[in-house]
């Protein structure tokens, strides 16, 4: 078999599947890569998310893809920079967690830097606005193997400064699953940020401000007031993203998402899936009973009675 027919075999074109295999000669987080062939992986797994948000999109209002991607981790040491994401704030506008403005997020073309080891790399720009990166749309982040499949934050929140606040390596959305892949602590033989600029730090410190998972939150209104920032909006963590994912894919990514940010139209937004708690469908709630006080005497006092009805 012919090696492009083979890829062929081997691709998701809906982009069900992407794979992630940072020891692959051919692995390369470049945008006009998909990650959805078993023979071009991405490098990194934020790369991966990114992308999977984009599968989910399609053109017109509210009717994205919800549940759609599974991302395939390949065994080897996986690093994730996890450093709050940049805040969109109008437009080519974004505050930096530490107080400073940018316009600095260009849509991604085939210069775009999405290394890792730069302090300015375009990944991080999009974690959430506390840090942490962002798994969308229900998207499943599955290892091949618990033990050697190793991820490792770039950032770890100061232990010893009050004023960082607390932070996460993912920050999964409703319907998200994850398997057999191992948290360790930041590298200890490279460096990882612990404030909100970008110096270096050895990893000798507690990691205690730092959680594996948290949700992110696609209903309250941001609010931030600290010594580095104060700023308030109406929208969440979860729209900025999508905001920030709308720029990114651009004309020069060869798959513009229009209209993106700041216009009124947006088309790509969270799904409320991504942040409704989802109580059980085989119990039901009712009235069993309202009285006036005690049900003898009639006062101002109503009290009501209900009923859990469960069904197996």
């Amino acid at each position: 078999m012919g090696l492009s027919r083979l890829d062929n075999f081997l691709k998701s074109t809906r982009g069900t599947i992407l794979y992630v295999d940072p020891n692959s000669l051919d692995a390369t987080d470049s945008i006009e890569n998909k990650g959805n062939s078993l023979t071009r992986p991405f490098k990194t797994i934020q790369r991966a998310l990114i992308e999977s948000a984009r599968f989910s999109y399609q053109r017109g209002l509210d009717n994205d893809r919800f549940g759609n991607t599974t991302i395939l981790l390949y065994p080897g040491e996986h690093t994730v920079d996890n450093r709050p994401g940049l805040i969109p704030d109008g437009s080519n506008n974004y505050r930096l967690r530490n107080g400073s403005v940018t316009n600095d997020l260009p849509a991604f073309d085939l210069t775009s830097n999405f290394d890792l080891a730069s302090p300015t790399n375009e990944l991080f720009k999009l974690n959430s606005i506390r840090g942490g990166v962002i798994l969308p749309r229900g998207t499943s982040l599955v290892g091949l193997d618990l033990r050697k499949t190793k991820i490792r934050p770039k950032y770890v929140p100061d232990p010893e400064n009050d004023n960082i606040e607390r932070s996460s390596v993912f920050r999964v959305t409703g319907g998200c699953y994850l398997w057999q892949f191992s948290l360790f602590d930041g590298d200890p033989n490279g460096f990882v940020y612990k404030d909100y600029t970008t110096n270096n730090f050895v990893p000798n410190f507690s990691h205690h401000k730092l959680s594996c998972f948290e949700y992110a939150d696609g209903v309250n209104d941001v609010n931030i007031n600290d010594i580095f920032q104060t700023y308030s909006t109406n929208r969440t963590d979860l729209d900025m993203y999508y905001e920030k994912v709308g720029l990114v894919y651009g004309q020069s990514s060869g798959r513009p998402i229009e209209p993106d940010y700041p216009s009124a139209g947006l088309d790509i937004q969270p799904k409320i899936d991504e942040y409704r708690i989802v109580g059980s469908t085989g119990e039901s709630v009712g009235i069993s009973s309202i009285k006036a006080g005690d049900g003898v005497t009639a006062t101002n006092i109503i009290n009501t009675s209900f009923i859990i009805i469960c069904s197996s």
